[in-house]
């Protein structure tokens, strides 16, 4: 699960299989913690360096860590912004409103397959 609300009592899902919260630092905090503790979700959240205080490097390297998956799932949100014209869906039904959510995810994945193919880099075979 990625929090990405700023109450986190309002992200939480109590339906949710996965045991695990991905957050930015934004998210730490003495209640935050509370919530997740209590829900027994492992955290995965950004640690914040202070001015007096900066950051270690085993915490900058975990920061590092946890960044590689949240960037992969932030940049798809992010070429929909700023390519397919935004996240907002207009439509009327839930089936129109799944099938236009599925045409930009295969967008999406369509422009990266292109983007990793014109680098040089090996792109596996789609599945038959």
């Amino acid at each position: 699960m990625f929090m990405t609300a700023r109450s986190s009592t309002r992200v939480i899902d109590p339906d949710n299989a996965d045991p695990d919260v991905w957050a930015d630092s934004a998210y730490r905090g003495e209640d935050t913690e509370a919530v997740l503790e209590e829900a027994e979700y492992a955290r995965h959240i950004h640690e914040k360096g202070q001015k007096d205080r900066p950051l270690t490097e085993a915490q900058k390297q975990r920061n590092r860590e946890r960044s590689r998956g949240r960037c992969r799932v932030e940049h798809v949100f992010g070429f929909q912004q700023t390519s397919l014209g935004g996240k907002l869906i207009r439509s009327i039904g839930l089936a129109r409103a799944q099938v236009e959510i599925g045409l930009m995810n295969l967008t999406d994945n369509l422009m990266r397959y292109l983007q990793l193919s014109r680098q040089g880099t090996r792109v596996p075979a789609a599945a038959s």
